[in-house]
């Protein structure tokens, strides 16, 4: 039987499921050794050796056109993992150097799926114990000019004190690896409910994705 308010019900339960899960997609396994950051106006090409002060986290950075380069090596512990770098550096957007190269980005701009469009960076897919990686993430806190981007002509200086409202606190770098059944099912699980939520009620499409809801919702024995 067609049942409105209980179909409803069941995919806002199944939005917390999805919201519980994301959680489990990543694992801790370790954190950047000896982590250095640098904090500055200036947009450097390559991550910075001079100038460097011990991270400790919290870190509270951020304001008008500052970035937060964080510096620091990993060791490889066990063979045979698939790594990823999760940053809690905070800020807007983040571009990831992998021993010396620019090798991916962060970006929380969009925050409706699993923490962001590019939550984690890919490091390797295996690496013998020993492997030790140079990382650096170049973290941007953003600007309160819109339609601005960061390499654009800056407009006149912003007060020190509007530096509140581009405030960032950087919580450090997490070595991950990642359950890949866990992060399959959180991303079907989005897109389903996203479908559920775009489409008009007489597309075939969105009457699709309620039943897989109903039966995933089966499955998981909610």
């Amino acid at each position: 039987m067609y049942n409105e308010p209980l179909i409803q019900q069941t995919i806002n339960k199944l939005r917390k499921v999805t919201e519980n899960y994301e959680s489990l997609i990543f694992e801790k396994i370790g954190e950047l050794d000896s982590p250095m950051y640098l904090i500055t106006k200036n947009h450097l090409r390559k991550p910075p050796t001079e100038g460097l002060s011990k991270l400790t986290v919290p870190l509270d950075w951020g304001g008008y056109e500052k970035n937060l380069w964080i510096t620091g090596t990993y060791t490889v512990k066990e063979p045979g993992k698939k790594l990823y770098a999760v940053s809690h550096a905070g800020g807007w957007e983040e571009m990831f150097f992998l021993n010396g190269k620019p090798y991916g980005i962060f970006s929380w701009k969009y925050t409706d799926c699993c923490g962001g469009v590019h939550d984690a960076a890919f490091i390797c897919d295996s690496a013998e114990p020993g492997t030790v990686f140079e990382l650096a993430f170049e973290c941007y806190s953003g600007h309160f000019n819109k339609g601005i981007d960061r390499f654009s002509s800056a407009p006149a200086p912003v007060p020190d004190e509007k530096d509140s409202e581009v405030a960032a606190v950087c919580n450090g770098v997490d070595i991950c690896v990642m359950n890949e059944e866990v992060n399959e099912l959180v991303r079907d699980l989005y897109e389903l409910i996203s479908l559920t939520d775009i489409l008009e009620d007489n597309n075939m499409m969105k009457y699709r994705a309620r039943r897989a809801l109903t039966d995933i919702a089966g499955t998981l024995k909610m």
